[in-house]
């Protein structure tokens, strides 16, 4: 007989009790998106940071860009969207961190539904379409900070005279 009974587990009737709760999940978690998804779910209004890093499918990130969040602060590391498309509910988002994606465009409703956002970074992100995402910035009214970095290596055997190398030809 085991010291401390096994007792069945049920995300979507989860109640917490805190002010703030702030889960870590780490990519060596072995939660499915699903019950990832209940999770955030079931405690969606006391969430204040969601920071999430390589650590889920498409198909959860999917679902909370269409149905959205009520964080402040959305850092979301290494996904794997070419297009970006955050439509869903983001009225409390203040500060949106998209750092090193693969992100290269952004959908025609991408950003609309943030309200107050002031701060967004996009450092190291792969964005082709300047004009594109012009576009889908504008659509951020209270935006006050924009960080947007693309690194870029250079061989040394570059010939554009802009090369990283330090010797001569």
């Amino acid at each position: 007989m085991e010291p401390y009974p096994t007792l069945p587990f049920y995300l979507p009737s989860l109640r917490v009790m805190y002010d703030d709760f702030h889960p870590l999940l780490e990519s060596s978690c072995s939660l499915e998106d699903q019950y990832v998804l209940s999770l955030i779910r079931s405690v969606n209004q006391k969430l204040h940071l969601v920071d999430v890093h390589d650590c889920f499918g498409k198909t959860l990130w999917r679902d909370v860009f269409s149905q959205g969040l009520s964080c402040e602060v959305l850092n979301v590391r290494s996904l794997h969207f070419r297009k970006l498309n955050i439509v869903g509910e983001f009225a409390q988002l203040h500060i949106l961190i998209l750092d090193s994606n693969r992100v290269t465009g952004f959908g025609e409703s991408c950003f609309s539904c943030m309200p107050n956002l002031t701060c967004l970074s996009m450092c190291d992100t792969v964005v082709s379409d300047l004009w594109t995402a012009s576009a889908a910035l504008l659509k951020l009214p209270s935006l006050e900070v924009l960080w947007f970095q693309i690194w870029i290596c250079c061989s040394e055997s570059s010939t554009d005279g802009g090369g990283g190398s330090s010797t001569a030809p």
